[in-house]
C-alpha cells in the first residue's frame, strides 16, 4: 500500500512539511483534543445559492473531525420559508465533519429560505475551555435554479521531491548531554532538554500538489466534494478542491467530484507523476557531523534504546560515533538503502505502515493531538517519520 499524506492548502503553513520537534518539551496532549466532541464553529458551505434539486452543506471546525452521526447528535435545525417550517432532515454524505440538510421536497425556485439551529457543545467540553457553550446558528439562502448537468473538473497537479530526516531515536547521533527521548505526539517525534542531535538517515518523499476547479457556476459547485485516487484506491473525499499529498514513489492519480445531494460522481483525466524523480526517492544516509560541527563541544555519540516507555536513550549503554567516510561532494559513500527500504516498508508502527490522511484545512490550530513545544534550533532536525534499524554500538558513559 503506498504511504499518504495529506494536507489542505489551508494548513500547509502550520504542517511546514511536518517540521519536528527537537529541543523542545515532551508531547503535553490537548485535554480539547481527546473530547468526546466539541465545535469552535460549525458555518454553512453553500448558502448564497443553492439549486432547487441542492442540499444545505454545513462543515465543522473543531479539535479533531466528527463523523455525522456524533454531529447530529447535538445539533438543532429549523428551516423555515415566509415564517413556515420546512420539511427536511439531517444527512450523512460520509465526509467528516459535514453535515447536509436535505429538503423533504425540491426547494422552490427563486425563494428565501431562514435557517436558525444551535449546536451544544458538551458541558465538560466547555468545563476544559474548548468552547463556547453553544452555537447558534442564524442566516439565510435563495433557491435558484436546478444543478447543472456534471463537467469533469479542470486539475493542476505538480510533483515535488522533499527529503525528510528520521525522527527514530535509532537514527540519531548527539552530543553534550543530549539524550532524546520519544512520544507519539500526532506522529513519533524525538525531543531532548541538552546538547543537539542530528538524524543519521533521511528519506526522499514526493510531494504532490492538486488542485481541481469545476467549470460550473458557483451554486452547483457548491454542491461538489472532491475525491482524490491513488492507484486506483481513494485517499481522499472532502471539500477541500486543493490538497497536498505525500507519497513515498511515483503514482498516477484520478480526481473526481461527487455531487452531494444526487451521488452522481465525473472524473477528471488520469494524470501519472514522479517518474521522473524516482531516483531522489527513498533512503539515504546522512552524515551527521556536518549538521552538528558548530553545535558540540564534547564528541559524538549514540545510545542503547531503554526498555521502558516512553522510548528514550539509556545513558548507561552509549558508545562514540566516528563521522562516516564522505565523497568527493560531502555525501557519506556507505550506503543501507537496501535495509531502509525493507525495514520501512515491514514496520509495523510506525506512520510508513499504511495510508495517514491529515485534512488540517478542516479544523483550527489545534493540530495533531494539541502538541505543545518548542525549538531551541529549529533546522537541526526535520520529519515524523519513523524508519527502523540502526545498529548500535556501546560505551558506558
Amino acid at each position: 500500500m503506498a504511504y499518504s499524506r495529506i494536507y489542505t492548502l489551508s494548513c500547509i503553513a502550520i504542517a511546514a512539511v511536518l517540521a519536528a520537534p527537537n529541543v523542545a518539551e515532551a508531547c503535553s496532549p490537548d485535554p480539547c483534543y481527546f473530547d468526546s466532541v466539541w465545535l469552535s464553529d460549525l458555518a454553512p458551505v453553500n448558502h448564497a445559492a443553492i439549486p432547487s434539486d441542492g442540499v444545505l452543506v454545513l462543515q465543522a471546525t473543531s479539535g479533531g473531525q466528527q463523523p455525522f452521526a456524533t454531529l447530529a447528535d447535538f445539533l438543532a435545525l429549523t428551516v423555515t420559508r415566509d415564517g413556515e417550517p420546512v420539511a427536511g432532515a439531517l444527512e450523512d454524505v460520509g465526509i467528516a465533519g459535514v453535515v447536509v440538510w436535505r429538503p423533504g421536497e425540491p426547494l422552490v425556485e427563486d425563494a428565501t429560505y431562514a435557517v436558525t439551529g444551535t449546536f451544544n457543545n458538551p458541558a465538560e467540553a466547555v468545563e476544559f475551555g474548548c468552547g463556547q457553550a453553544a452555537i447558534n446558528l442564524d442566516f439565510e439562502f435563495a433557491a435558484v435554479a436546478p444543478s447543472e448537468q456534471l463537467a469533469a473538473p479542470a486539475v493542476t497537479a505538480e510533483a515535488v521531491v522533499a527529503f525528510v530526516e528520521s525522527a527514530d531515536l535509532a537514527h540519531l547521533v548527539c552530543c553534550d548531554g543530549a539524550y532524546p527521548a520519544q512520544q507519539d505526539c500526532g506522529g513519533e517525534q524525538a525531543y531532548w532538554t541538552d546538547g543537539a542531535c542530528a538524524a543519521t538517515r533521511g528519506i526522499g518523499y514526493l510531494d504532490l500538489d492538486i488542485a481541481a476547479a469545476s467549470p460550473l457556476a458557483p451554486a452547483t459547485a457548491g454542491l461538489l466534494a472532491t475525491s482524490v485516487k491513488i492507484d486506483g484506491e481513494e485517499v481522499y473525499r472532502g471539500l477541500a478542491p486543493a490538497l497536498t499529498i505525500r507519497q513515498n514513489g511515483p503514482v498516477c492519480v484520478v480526481v473526481e467530484q461527487v455531487h452531494l445531494a444526487s451521488g452522481e460522481t465525473i472524473a477528471a483525466s488520469e494524470q501519472c507523476l514522479g517518474q521522473d524523480v524516482s531516483g531522489e526517492l527513498g533512503p539515504r544516509d546522512l552524515d551527521p557531523s556536518a549538521a552538528l560541527d558548530e553545535q558540540c563541544e564534547g564528541t559524538l555519540y549514540a545510545c542503547e534504546i531503554a526498555e521502558d516507555y516512553p522510548s528514550q536513550w539509556d545513558p548507561e549503554q552509549c558508545s562514540d560515533v566516528e563521522p562516516p567516510p564522505v565523497d568527493s561532494e560531502g555525501e557519506p559513500t556507505s550506503s543501507s538503502d537496501g535495509d531502509s527500504e525493507s525495514s520501512a516498508g515491514e514496520s509495523g508502527d510506525s506512520e510508513d505502515s499504511g495510508d495517514i490522511i491529515e485534512t488540517g484545512g478542516l479544523d483550527d490550530d489545534k493540530q495533531g493531538c494539541g502538541c505543545t513545544s518548542t525549538s531551541a534550533d529549529p533546522t537541526a532536525l526535520l520529519g515524523l517519520f519513523v524508519l527502523a534499524g540502526l545498529a548500535r554500538r556501546r560505551r558506558t558513559r
